[in-house]
């Protein structure tokens, strides 16, 4: 899913871990303007293009970019030698001059400084001035793990899971590291990368967890309502192929999981067993003995209600089809779909099994069954 695009490295911030964040809230503790500050956050930015992480299975189509795109004390570094400036810098007051300079915002009589790009981007924020003016405290990110993903895919949750564990590992590897007085920075991604991932991860268990309960729920129905063990089961599994069918369809089109597709995914079990149960409810209640007699009892009973219903349906989704909003769509070629494939399986797989092995007399009905072992019960409890 298109959530987020790269994982960042805050320095000099207060993490906030109650909500989402407002405006930043600089941390007095942290100061760059050490020298073993300046070199450590230097290092943080050479290390962090070294995380590593597989490419997905989709190989290609998973990017995986190992490289720092925005490293501040990097580039101040660089521009310091451009001027014969010594890197890192040994005095505090020097460090914040050069810089303020680096930094500093245009204006009518002065040009914007060279790492003025990186204030514009909002990769680094300043605040606060020592009385002249100039900066005395600041913060800045370091970009170590860029991702980018196709939004048309699905992706599996394994490969932005190592892009977290990865980040975390460098987070508390480094924190160690870090200068001592020296506050710890934290990681964050653009636009909720890991939140999100953690998001899919409670879609797909809910949607599992749906579609097994809601199936749960039709076999017991089936059972119960078509009072035949055999035919239950026959319908059942038809049921399980039509939702199969759907749900390969939705990845086929290369829809993401999302809330529209949790609904659908969840809601499928109780669309398909419709035309299905129509023949199971006639094939039991024929009043025929022979497997064939009470098929074509069915086909001949419930057979053209079922077609009929099924035109009904499918033409009154396809208008859902010219719409606009997307859920409308989708919800649009859900039904469909599902129709089709419901009609599908009960004319064809269904009835063919039926054929093949449908019960005959009263051969797997739940009543007899009942009958049975209450008898057998009821005379053990005598003797």
């Amino acid at each position: 899913n298109d959530y987020g695009r790269f994982t960042k490295f805050d320095f000099g911030t207060a993490p906030c871990n109650d909500g989402p964040c407002g405006e930043a809230v600089f941390d007095p503790d942290f100061d760059p303007s050490s020298e073993s500050m300046q070199k450590y956050l230097l290092e943080s930015c050479e290390e962090a293009a070294k995380i590593k992480a597989t490419r997905g299975p989709v190989g290609g189509d998973f990017i995986y970019d190992e490289k720092v795109s925005n490293c501040l004390m990097k580039d101040f570094r660089g521009w310091l030698a451009s001027r014969e400036i010594e890197f890192p810098i040994d005095d505090s007051e020097q460090f914040w001059k050069q810089l303020d300079k680096y930094l500093r915002e245009p204006d009518e009589d002065t040009p914007a400084g060279d790492g003025y790009k990186f204030v514009q981007r909002k990769l680094v924020r300043v605040g606060g001035d020592d009385g002249n003016g100039r900066i005395n405290r600041m913060y800045f990110l370091i970009n170590g793990v860029y991702i980018d993903y196709n939004p048309q895919l699905f992706y599996g949750l394994p490969e932005i899971e190592e892009g977290l564990v990865a980040s975390y590992a460098f987070e508390a590897e480094y924190n160690e590291k870090r200068p001592k007085g020296q506050p710890e920075f934290f990681v964050t991604t653009s636009s909720g990368l890991f939140a999100a991932m953690r998001m899919q991860e409670a879609y797909i268990s809910s949607t599992v967890s749906g579609v097994l309960t809601a199936l749960g729920f039709a076999l017991g129905a089936l059972i119960l309502f078509v009072a035949n063990i055999v035919v239950a089961l026959l319908a059942f599994v038809c049921i399980a192929g039509v939702v199969c069918c759907t749900l390969g369809l939705m990845v086929v089109q290369g829809w993401t999981l999302g809330p529209i597709e949790a609904i659908c995914a969840t809601i499928v079990v109780g669309f398909s067993v419709d035309y299905i149960v129509h023949y199971a409810l006639a094939y039991v209640s024929a009043p025929h003995e022979k497997r064939a007699e009470k098929l074509t009892f069915a086909l001949v009973e419930v057979g053209i209600s079922v077609q009929a219903g099924a035109l009904t349906t499918m033409g009154a989704s396809a208008f859902l089809l010219f719409t606009t909003i997307q859920f409308f769509f989708k919800f649009g070629v859900f039904m469909l779909s599902t129709v089709f494939f419901s009609l599908l399986t009960a004319n064809l797989a269904f009835t063919s099994l039926l054929a093949l092995l449908g019960p005959e007399g009263d051969r797997g009905d739940l009543c007899k069954l009942v009958q049975m072992v209450s008898g057998r019960f009821g005379r053990k409890g005598t003797e």
